[in-house]
């Protein structure tokens, strides 16, 4: 894997605010440190248009790392990674997304993952 530095704003201390601290990304949970890296997005404020230090997964991101762990993990790939996913995804994406919202906390995509291979023992 390949990680940025860390400018100021990501070296912030923890506060309740926040769905991540930056002592979190710094843990040895590589498969979450690539969650946050790659494919998280972080909202921001709708008034002044600045990082509010909370994270989300949409469908298209969480998708996307579905993909790469299932190619990576259960090595499925070409045909056989869309036909899987075809069947499975949909189900998987709104057992998590029970709100509608199109997001989800990064938190959850641990078990999304083991969810859509169903296994729960999945190991990344």
């Amino acid at each position: 894997f390949f990680f940025k530095q860390k400018t100021a704003y990501e070296i912030r201390n923890c506060d309740w605010s926040s769905d991540v601290c930056s002592s979190d990304l710094d843990s040895d949970d590589i498969f979450m440190r690539s969650v946050y890296n790659n494919y998280a997005i972080e909202g921001e404020d709708e008034d002044t248009h600045q990082p509010t230090g909370k994270f989300y997964l949409n469908e298209a991101n969480a998708n996307a790392l579905a993909r790469e762990v299932l190619s990576t993990h259960k090595g499925l790939r070409g045909q056989a990674l869309e036909d899987y996913l075809n069947q499975y995804w949909a189900k998987a994406w709104g057992h998590f997304d029970v709100n509608r919202t199109g997001k989800i906390p990064p938190l959850y995509a641990p078990g999304l993952m083991r969810f859509l291979a169903s296994d729960q023992y999945f190991q990344f």
